[in-house]
C-alpha cells in the first residue's frame, strides 16, 4: 500500500497503473515516469480540434476504409455485403454472400463490440449459418432478415465480410478466430512515417473479437524481429500474471516470430504516408494471413495499455508524448487565430 501511494503521489500515477504496469517489477519501477495513462483523453480533445482531413472518415467508418485501401491498391477484407435497418430484401437466388464462414460487424463500433461469427455448414444441398455460440441456425434468407434485424436494433448498417486465418505460424495462438497486430506509427509534419510500438492481439474464450478490453490476450512484439514476449490479459484478478502460454491450451506464445513482419510494417508505414489527415498517431490492424498481411481498420484512438502492459516499453520513451504535445500546442495556436 506505501508503494502504491509513493508511486501515486511522486509520480501522478492512477493507483490503478500499478498492477496494470507491473510497477512492482524493478525492470519496470525505474521507467515509472514514462508510462502514460491518460494521453487517450489528449488525442480525443486533438480529433476535435484538427481540422477535418478528407480522409478522416476513414478511423470511424469501416466500410469508408475498405474501399479508401482498395482504391489505393491496399490488401484488405472483402466485403460480401453492407446491411442496414431499411437494406431492400435480396432477389430469389441473390443473396449477396457465398457458402462459407462469415464475420458480420458494425461498421463504426469500436473495441470489438457487436462482432459476430457465424459458421456455414450444408443442409442436404443448401447452406446454412450457425452463430458462434450454438444459438441460431439460419438459412440465406433467414440470415439476411436475422442481420437486418440487428441493424435496426444497433442503429448502425452492418458489415458482412469472409472469414479470414491466420497464416499457420500463428493459427492456433487464440481460441480459432483472427488473431491481429496492432502497430502504432507517428507522423510530423512531412517526415516520414515510423512504427513505435507493436503488439499482437488474441482473441480467447466465445470471443469472435481479439479486442484487449473484451478479454483477449495482448502480446508485446519486438518492432525490429516480430518476436513475441509474455502475454497478459487486461481483464482478470490483479496482479496480473506474465504468461509465457495461452492459459487455455497451453500453446507456447513467448518467443514466437511473427511471420511477413517487415512487410506487415512496410504495409502499414505506406498507408500512412498516402492517408490525408492531420492526425499524427494512428493504430494500424493488420491481420497476418498465410500470403502475407492484409488492413483491417485504422484507429485514430491507438490504445495505451496494449502496446504497454505486456511489453513493459513505456510510450514516454518513444517519440508519442513529443508528437502529441506539439500537436496540441498547433491545433490551439491555430484555432486561438
Amino acid at each position: 500500500m506505501l508503494d502504491v501511494l509513493g508511486l501515486v503521489f511522486g509520480a501522478g500515477l492512477d493507483p490503478i497503473s500499478y498492477y496494470q504496469y507491473q510497477l512492482f517489477l524493478p525492470s519496470r519501477r525505474v521507467r515509472r515516469r514514462d508510462y502514460l495513462d491518460v494521453s487517450g483523453k489528449l488525442l480525443q480533445v486533438l480529433v476535435q480540434r484538427l481540422p477535418k482531413g478528407p480522409e478522416d472518415g476513414i478511423f470511424t467508418d469501416k466500410a469508408a476504409f475498405a474501399a479508401w485501401c482498395r482504391a489505393r491498391g491496399f490488401p484488405v477484407v472483402g466485403d460480401h455485403a453492407l446491411v442496414g435497418p431499411v437494406t431492400a430484401d435480396p432477389e430469389p437466388g441473390g443473396i449477396p454472400f457465398p457458402a462459407e464462414d462469415l464475420v458480420v460487424k458494425p461498421t463504426n463500433w469500436r473495441a470489438g463490440e457487436g462482432v459476430f461469427f457465424w459458421r456455414c455448414s450444408l443442409q442436404g444441398n443448401e447452406p446454412v449459418w450457425e452463430d458462434g455460440n450454438g444459438g441460431k441456425r439460419l438459412d440465406a434468407r433467414a440470415l439476411w432478415a436475422h442481420l437486418q434485424q440487428s441493424a435496426v436494433a444497433m442503429r448502425r448498417p452492418l458489415l458482412v465480410q469472409p472469414r479470414l486465418v491466420n497464416h499457420p505460424a500463428i493459427r492456433e495462438l487464440g481460441n480459432g478466430c483472427l488473431c491481429s497486430v496492432r502497430v502504432m506509427t507517428v507522423r510530423e509534419g512531412r517526415q516520414r512515417p515510423q512504427v513505435i510500438a507493436t503488439a499482437l492481439r488474441i482473441p480467447m474464450g466465445q470471443c469472435a473479437a481479439d479486442n484487449f478490453d473484451r478479454g483477449g490476450l495482448g502480446v508485446g512484439v519486438d518492432p525490429r524481429t516480430g518476436r513475441c514476449g509474455r502475454a497478459v490479459q487486461k481483464t482478470g484478478e490483479y496482479p496480473l500474471p506474465l504468461l509465457e502460454c495461452n492459459p487455455h491450451t497451453g500453446i507456447v506464445i513467448e518467443g514466437q516470430v511473427l511471420p511477413h513482419w517487415r512487410a506487415t510494417l512496410d504495409l502499414v508505414l505506406t498507408a500512412h504516408e498516402r492517408v490525408r489527415s492531420a492526425l499524427p498517431i494512428i493504430g494500424w490492424d493488420v491481420a497476418i494471413l498465410a500470403d502475407g498481411p492484409v488492413l483491417l481498420e485504422a484507429n485514430h484512438l491507438p490504445g495505451e495499455h496494449i502496446v504497454q502492459m505486456p511489453s513493459g516499453i513505456p510510450l514516454g520513451a518513444t517519440p508519442y508524448p513529443r508528437v502529441l504535445c506539439r500537436a496540441l500546442r498547433r491545433a490551439f495556436a491555430e484555432s486561438d487565430d
